[in-house]
C-alpha cells in the first residue's frame, strides 16, 4: 500500500513538473493535466489513509469521486489531443474559451451522472428534479451573466468574427484576444485591453475588418497644384505605391481625379495591403514619401492663403541660397577623382548647374540593376547601400555618408546600378547626369582619356579593396572607348 502510494506521489509529482515546463518552454506542447494530477493525488491519499476507521467509512464515495475525475481528466486530454493542438499547430486556429468550456460542461454533467449511477448507485429522478429547482434559483439571481452566456454562444455559432480578427464596436477598435461566457477581449492599437459584454455585441452594430479575407482598402486624399497633369501626378504616386513593401501590387492601386476645387486639383488613393494593424504605418509612409517624391517633381501642394511678396527680394533670396549650396557642391566635388580630369570652370558649372533632390527615409534613390546615366553625391543625411540576393533576400553592404558619391560608372558608360542605394534617413542629394555632363565632352574631346584613365584606376581600387579579382573591362583602353560610344565622341 505505501509503495503504491509513494508511486502515485511521484507521478503527479513529475505531471506537476511536466506543466511547469511547458510553460516555460516552447517545445514542449502544454497539456491540461489538471484533473489528472488530482486524480493521481486523490489515489495517493487513498493509498496512505484508506485503512483508516474514519476514512473507510466513506470508501464507496472516495471511489466515486476520483472516478469521476478520472473521467473528466480522460475528456479533458481527449479535447486537447484531438481538437485543440492540432487546430492551433496545423491550422493556427484557437478555439474560444466559451465553445471549449461549454463543450467540456456537457461533457462533465453526462459523465458525472454516468458514474453516480454506476459506482454509486444512486437515484438520478430526485436528483434531477433536485437540480431543476436549484437551476431555477440560480437562474433569476444571474439573469445578466446567463444573457451574456447565451449571447456568446450566439456569436460563437453566427461566427461573425474569430480570434485575432480586428473589430470595431461603436467606439471601439481592437484586435480580438480571447471570448469568454461573460465578455469578448479585444486589444486596442494603443496596446489598451478591453471588454465588450458579449448580449452587447450580438445586438449591436459590428465591423469586422479581416472578413472575407485579410486585403483592406486603404485611401489617402491629397490636392495638388493646377499646373501639374494628371498623367505626371499618377506617375509620381503610383511610383511612391509600388516601392513600399506592404502595398499589394494585385489589385493595383488606383489614382483618381474627383474634383476641382478653388485651389488644387483633389486625388483619391487607392490601394490595398494585407492586415489592418498596418494601416496608420503604411499612411504615414507614404505620406513621408509623397512629399518627397512631389516636391522633387517640382509638383505644389497648394494651400488657401493670400500673401503679398515682393518678387524681386524673393529671387534675390534664392539667388543666395543656391550660390551657398553651389559653392558646398562645389568643395565636394574637389574631392570626387572623376573630376579632378576637369577645369576649375567645369567644376563651378556643375556645382551651378547640378539638380538638388531631398529624399525621405525608407526611399530608394537608384535601383539595382537599372540603366542610369547620372552621379550622385550626398549633401547630408546618409544612405545605404543594399545588395539584392537570389531568392528576393536583400543585404546591406555600405552606409554612405555626406561628402561621398555613387553611380559614376552609370554617367559615364550608362552601366546598369550594380547596388540599390536607399535613404536611411533624410537625405539631400546633388544629381549630375548626362545631359550636363556632355557639354564638356563635347567641347574637349581629350578629356575621355583622363577620365577613362581615373575610372579604370578607381574599379581596380574598389576590386582590391573587397579582395576580388580584378574586371577584365576595367582598363583605360575599355573604359575609354565606352564613355566615347555612350556620349557618341
Amino acid at each position: 500500500m505505501v509503495g503504491s502510494g509513494l508511486l502515485m506521489v511521484g507521478v503527479a509529482l513529475l505531471l506537476s513538473a511536466y506543466m511547469l515546463l511547458s510553460r516555460r518552454t516552447r517545445y514542449l506542447p502544454t497539456l491540461p493535466l489538471g484533473w489528472l494530477i488530482l486524480y493521481v493525488t486523490i489515489r495517493a491519499i487513498d493509498q496512505f489513509a484508506g485503512h483508516l476507521p474514519m476514512v473507510s467509512e466513506y470508501q464507496k464515495w472516495v471511489g466515486v469521486g476520483y472516478s469521476v475525475v478520472l473521467s473528466w481528466a480522460v475528456v479533458r486530454l481527449t479535447f486537447a489531443l484531438l481538437l485543440e493542438l492540432p487546430l492551433k499547430k496545423w491550422k493556427a486556429i484557437e478555439i474560444p474559451h466559451i465553445t471549449r468550456d461549454f463543450i467540456l460542461l456537457v461533457c462533465y454533467a453526462v459523465l458525472f451522472l454516468v458514474v453516480l449511477r454506476t459506482r454509486g448507485d444512486v437515484n438520478l429522478a430526485g436528483l434531477i428534479t433536485t437540480s431543476a429547482a436549484l437551476t431555477v434559483v440560480i437562474g433569476l439571481a444571474a439573469q445578466t451573466t446567463l444573457g451574456n452566456f447565451f449571447s456568446g454562444l450566439v456569436l460563437q455559432m453566427e461566427h461573425p468574427f474569430s480570434i485575432g480578427d480586428w473589430i470595431t464596436y461603436n467606439s471601439h477598435t481592437g484586435r480580438v484576444t480571447g471570448i469568454t461566457w461573460k465578455s469578448t477581449r479585444i486589444v486596442t492599437r494603443d496596446n489598451v485591453l478591453i471588454y465588450l459584454p458579449n448580449n452587447e455585441l450580438s445586438n449591436g452594430i459590428l465591423i469586422n475588418y479581416t472578413k472575407p479575407d485579410r486585403r483592406m482598402v486603404g485611401r489617402l486624399n491629397i490636392g495638388l497644384d493646377y499646373n501639374a497633369p494628371p498623367y505626371k501626378v499618377r506617375e509620381v504616386i503610383f511610383g511612391i505605391l509600388m516601392q513600399h513593401p506592404k502595398v499589394l501590387n494585385s489589385p493595383r492601386p488606383q489614382i483618381r481625379l474627383i474634383d476641382f476645387d478653388d485651389s488644387s486639383i483633389n486625388y483619391e488613393v487607392r490601394f490595398w495591403y494585407n492586415n489592418y494593424l498596418h494601416h496608420p504605418q503604411i499612411k504615414a509612409d507614404l505620406n513621408d514619401q509623397l512629399w518627397y517624391a512631389l516636391r522633387r517633381n517640382k509638383i505644389n501642394i497648394p494651400f488657401p492663403i493670400r500673401d503679398t511678396r515682393l518678387a524681386h527680394i524673393e529671387r534675390h533670396h534664392k539667388c543666395e541660397a543656391r550660390q551657398q549650396l553651389s559653392e558646398k557642391i562645389l568643395d565636394m566635388l574637389e574631392n570626387v577623382p572623376l573630376f579632378e580630369a576637369l577645369t576649375d570652370e567645369d567644376r563651378q558649372t556643375i556645382a551651378e548647374e547640378a539638380t538638388i533632390q531631398d529624399y525621405g527615409s525608407g526611399e530608394p534613390i537608384v535601383h539595382q540593376n537599372e540603366p542610369g546615366d547620372s552621379l550622385y553625391i550626398i549633401l547630408s543625411g546618409a544612405c545605404g547601400v543594399l545588395l539584392e540576393k537570389e531568392g528576393g533576400r536583400t543585404q546591406k553592404v555600405a552606409t554612405i555618408k555626406k561628402g561621398d558619391f555613387f553611380g559614376e560608372m552609370s554617367l559615364l558608360t550608362g552601366e546598369a546600378r550594380k547596388a540599390t542605394v536607399k535613404a536611411m534617413e533624410h537625405a539631400t542629394v546633388a544629381r549630375v547626369d548626362k545631359a550636363l555632363f556632355s557639354k564638356f565632352l563635347a567641347s574637349n574631346p581629350q578629356i575621355c582619356e583622363k577620365l577613362g584613365t581615373a575610372m579604370a584606376q578607381r574599379q581596380l581600387d574598389l576590386d582590391k579593396e573587397a579582395n576580388r579579382p580584378p574586371d577584365e573591362l576595367a582598363n583605360p583602353k575599355n573604359v575609354i572607348t565606352r564613355i566615347k560610344a555612350f556620349f557618341r565622341i
